[in-house]
């Protein structure tokens, strides 16, 4: 399989990693063309480094679209990323890096929101969690990476509306206020109060937001016709 782009998301790439966090690394790949047109299928494979301390993703870059197109916010990240968490990328990672700006729609908005109320209830709850996030909510009081990360794309949010630009990395003012909460170093009741009034943000802004309610599906399909077509007529 070709590797067209590879990158670090996760902590690392909003400027929040710990001194023990481990790397995200995300490697797009364009499979042989059997994938395309016979019965075999690839959506992503998955591998640890645990020496490097990496937890490493292949995905088709057929599944990146279509989740991008979605407004996934930790597909996006993958195109987004500030340039010292892009490692590599061919002529077509570049291409696709190049025509990111056409996946942003309100779209990032509602997924960053959505999954933010639909888990904020359940901040201080182990319910589902274990290891270490177990730990931090008996230490703590409430998942403390939950709640930084809410917290995070609740000002992607605003951010996104206020400028129309999607930045994973965090300016560092914000990145230590969200240390100070994936440390349990504030209080629940403040890191829901901050949560909860940035929603009420967005609520009252969302209407001045400039982007289009969804992405061009057309064009962004006419591109992956695109850029498979050149790939496979430089590589067969």
């Amino acid at each position: 399989m070709k590797e067209i782009l590879k990158t670090r998301i996760g902590s690392h790439c909003h400027g929040c990693n710990m001194q023990d966090s481990d790397s995200d690394i995300r490697i797009i790949v364009i499979p042989p063309i059997d994938y395309f047109f016979g019965i075999k299928e690839f959506e992503q494979r998955e591998e640890k480094n645990e020496e490097k301390g990496q937890e490493i993703e292949y995905w088709n870059v057929t599944k990146l679209i279509r989740l991008c197109i979605k407004g996934n916010p930790s597909s996006l990240n993958i195109l987004f990323v500030d340039s010292k968490d892009q490692f590599y990328s061919d002529e077509f990672g570049k291409r696709l890096l190049a025509f990111r700006d056409n996946f942003l729609s309100k779209r990032i908005i509602t997924a960053c929101v959505g999954y933010t109320i639909s888990q904020i209830h359940k901040i201080d709850v182990g319910r589902g969690r274990c290891g270490s996030r177990m730990e931090n909510i008996e230490k703590y009081g409430y998942d403390t990476k939950f709640a930084y990360h809410a917290l995070m794309m609740t000002n992607i949010s605003i951010e996104l509306i206020k400028t129309g630009l999607y930045r994973p990395l965090r300016d560092l003012s914000e990145v230590q206020e969200l240390k100070s909460v994936r440390m349990g170093e504030m209080k629940l009741d403040e890191v829901r109060k901050r949560i909860q009034s940035n929603l009420e943000t967005i609520k009252t802004i969302e209407s001045v937001c400039k982007l289009s309610d969804v992405p061009d599906e057309e064009k962004i399909n006419e591109f992956s016709v695109q850029l498979l077509r050149d790939y496979f007529k430089e590589s067969l």
